[in-house]
């Protein structure tokens, strides 16, 4: 072949990977649903969110006077506090989320895995495969929260067990069902875990969400954020957005 072939074949290669890389960019992975005061990052403006909005890898969204209701198109579900912000990536069933600050509440589904980082330690959310079998369908979901105020936090796990782990990767904490733990970074770098007195459940999120305590007033905080209710699918959502936009970019 000549070198004039390879290097066409060479450009060819190169554009189609461009094309890959530009449709994963702009490839919806989910919706947001805003409540109040919420906000997306476009370029370097952060833009008022008023309806259903599609989610798609390295977006950035906040809230002030308002709360973010996100569903992924696998089902994973993840409620966004007052006062917070987030970063989201991945692709279907694998999702990375940066809590810059604030509170998060999430909704794994089995054969699905979520990591929320913080800029001290990170969250991984992800089903163990060993005990899938003993627990039911409907209990499959792991259901629990995250407080980070931008130096220490607060890990809530109503459903299954969730695991914490420092930047490299080392797990230094689990996090089982029913209980929550505290995070505090120290200035050398070291990461203290304190357990949280009281436990947390299913039947502690209605008086949570009254103002009462369970597990802490942050874990409370996080606890009143639980999807309790999860009828709504991303295809309803979906559908949803799509009747309000002339041009969506579902199509």
């Amino acid at each position: 072949m000549s070198r004039k072939g390879m290097i066409k074949i060479l450009l060819i290669v190169m554009s189609l990977t461009l094309v890959a890389a530009y449709a994963y960019a702009v490839t919806p992975i989910g919706q947001v649903n805003p409540k109040g005061k919420a906000y997306t990052l476009v370029g370097k403006s952060w833009n008022e969110i008023k309806g259903i909005y599609p989610v798609v890898s390295s977006s950035d969204f906040k809230t002030t006077k308002g709360k973010m209701s996100f569903i992924f198109k696998d089902g994973t579900r993840i409620e966004l506090g007052e006062n917070s912000r987030i970063s989201t990536e991945g692709r279907f069933g694998i999702y990375n989320v940066t809590l810059e600050q604030g509170k998060m509440s999430f909704v794994v589904p089995q054969e699905s895995s979520l990591v929320v980082k913080t800029s001290e330690y990170m969250v991984v959310v992800k089903h163990d495969e060993k005990n899938l079998e003993k627990v039911s369908m409907k209990d499959r979901n792991i259901i629990g929260g995250v407080f980070f105020d931008g130096n220490k936090g607060q890990i809530v796990s109503i459903s299954g067990t969730v695991h914490v782990k420092d930047l490299n990767g080392t797990e230094i904490a689990r996090v089982s069902e029913g209980s929550a733990v505290q995070v505090v970074a120290k200035a050398d770098g070291k990461i203290i875990v304190l357990p949280v007195a009281g436990t947390v459940g299913a039947g502690t999120i209605a008086a949570a969400a009254s103002g009462g305590a369970a597990g802490g007033e942050a874990a409370a905080g996080v606890l009143s954020m639980i999807p309790v209710a999860q009828g709504a699918s991303y295809q309803m959502l979906k559908d949803e957005y799509e009747t309000k936009q002339s041009a969506s970019p579902y199509r």
